[in-house]
């Protein structure tokens, strides 16, 4: 039961990310824009995750006396990281984008 709460915590935490990305990315088209900026979302919505929990059981396994880290905890933490991964994008395939009467590159331009 335990490995199942550290899948869910983490593919919740890794969906939230991932919601809150579409939310304030949603006029742009998804394929080009996570292509052209992977490496600052692998590392918000996956990595950041992943160290967390790496981190988390260390610390438990070193520098508490009363808990303990298991390897497993960290395995269980990464499915649900890889879970909530593939749960965000397909989220960010159901996400419409806002009607506009500009195209995309305009409301770049002008956003930024």
């Amino acid at each position: 039961m335990d490995k199942w709460v550290h899948m869910l915590m983490y593919a919740t935490l890794c969906i939230i990310i991932w919601a809150e990305y579409w939310h304030r990315h949603d006029h742009i088209n998804t394929i080009n824009h996570i292509k052209s900026n992977f490496q600052k979302l692998a590392v918000a919505a996956i990595l950041c995750p992943l160290a967390l929990g790496g981190a988390m059981e260390l610390l438990q396994a070193y520098a508490t006396t009363c808990r303990s880290g298991d390897w497993l905890d960290f395995a269980a933490n990464s499915i649900g990281v890889a879970i909530g991964t593939a749960a965000g994008l397909a989220l960010g395939g159901i996400v419409k984008p806002k009607e506009n009467d500009q195209t995309n590159e305009t409301v770049l331009t002008n956003r930024y």
